[in-house]
């Protein structure tokens, strides 16, 4: 994506992607640590719900001025991604 403009389409497939991991992750800790099982699992829920959102806002919203490459223009993705991988050895403190 590096140079070129950044549509719409990639933005919200961005943030999908960004929500549906951040779930994983949540998961995740929620198996890992039972002690905060039920808040890990709220988290986890509010994300689908919000890739559920987002993709429902962009098919009601979208148009032919928001897909223009220039509407994002400058817009660099890589720069958001977010590291949710988990180590074996964990602890809670430190996740």
């Amino acid at each position: 994506m590096k140079d070129r403009p950044v549509t719409a389409s990639a933005v919200i497939s961005f943030s999908r992607e960004l929500e549906d991991s951040s779930s994983r992750f949540y998961e995740e800790l929620a198996q890992r640590f039972a002690e905060c099982r039920d808040t890990f699992l709220g988290f986890a829920r509010d994300g689908n719900k919000n890739e559920l959102l987002i993709t429902r806002t962009y098919r009601e919203t979208i148009s032919d001025a928001l897909e223009a490459g220039f509407s994002f223009q400058g817009l660099r993705l890589e720069g958001h991604l977010v590291e949710l991988t988990l180590p074996v050895d964990i602890s809670l403190a430190e996740a």
